[in-house]
């Protein structure tokens, strides 16, 4: 009989024990849950917060009207932010007057649109520049002032040696000019002395591409080369 009693008391025991531990592994998922519901409120909360909106594109022609006033503006846009930059919703737009001003497009711009297809303008490549022909180069009274100032780089840095012509033989040179819509380093027309290499003696076959390594690969070649202990050169 006692072991009998024994027995009962422990089977008692153990389901105690069973029953507590299912207790405590529902509370345990009552938290777990709890922390993935914080974590996905959160994860939405900065998935909405990092929304920004639809900014007009660089370089693009657009009429907008700003709170408070029902006119309707027009300009160019001529800057934008980086989208990870605080400014990101911060607009650079050149007006009709000529004038810069700065639009927050989710603060002040309460509606905007394109003055004309975007797709009609030519894309400016990532410098905002573009590569200007004779023909449009032509005629334009800063030509002269850009050349001068490319002399000057030259002179100051001595790029140059000024050598006797006893009839050797000379690459040709041309000028090339490049049109910056972003005049805030000083200049819109920028020219370059540039040396034809097409017109080098002996030269079977010229190269086109120019081969750069990736900074991501740089890193990693440095990277083995520190662990191994190899000299760089």
């Amino acid at each position: 009989v006692d072991n009998s009693e024994r027995l009962a008391d422990d089977e008692f025991s153990n389901v105690e024990l069973l029953a507590q531990k299912d207790k405590e592994i529902e509370k345990l998922n009552q938290k777990i849950q709890e922390q993935e519901k914080l974590v996905a409120d959160i994860s939405n909360k900065i998935k909405n917060d990092s929304k920004s909106p639809t900014l007009p594109k660089n370089y693009q022609k657009i009429c907008f009207k700003v709170a408070g006033n029902p006119t309707l503006l027009k300009g160019k846009v001529i800057n934008k932010h980086k989208p990870n930059s605080t400014y990101k919703d911060i607009v650079v737009v050149r007006m009709e007057d000529g004038t810069q001003k700065e639009f927050d497009f989710v603060k002040e711009v309460t509606e905007w649109f394109y003055d004309q297809d975007p797709s009609e303008e030519v894309p400016i490549n990532e410098t905002f520049a573009t590569t200007l022909t004779k023909a449009q180069v032509a005629g334009r009274p800063d030509v002269l002032d850009a050349i001068q100032q490319e002399i000057k780089k030259f002179e100051d840095f001595s790029a140059f040696k000024v050598v006797k012509d006893s009839g050797q033989y000379a690459i040709k040179t041309r000028w090339v000019f490049t049109d910056h819509e972003d005049e805030s380093k000083g200049y819109r027309l920028k020219a370059r002395l540039c040396i034809r290499g097409d017109t080098e003696e002996n030269i079977e076959h010229i190269r086109a591409d120019s081969p750069t390594a990736h900074k991501d690969s740089l890193k990693l070649a440095l990277a083995i080369a520190a662990n191994e202990d190899f000299k760089i050169i």
